[in-house]
């Protein structure tokens, strides 16, 4: 009886643990993905930014004579 109760307990606690460092793996995943795509938006932003100081600095057109 004795035994089978401490097998018992041994399983939960071996299983709680895989449980746990699975969540910990797929919240890792998670927080990687996050900052991939925070990096992307910033790389899209720069490049935005970049477009507008060329067009900024092209030159005014000519006023059309009427």
């Amino acid at each position: 009886m004795i035994r089978s109760a401490l097998f018992l307990w041994l399983w939960r606690a071996v299983g709680e643990r895989r449980w746990n460092r699975d969540r910990r793996r797929r919240i890792a995943e998670m927080r990687q993905r996050e900052r991939a795509s925070f990096i992307a938006n910033i790389g899209w932003v720069e490049a935005m930014a970049i477009q507008l100081a060329e067009i900024r600095a092209l030159p005014e057109p000519l006023e059309t004579r009427q």
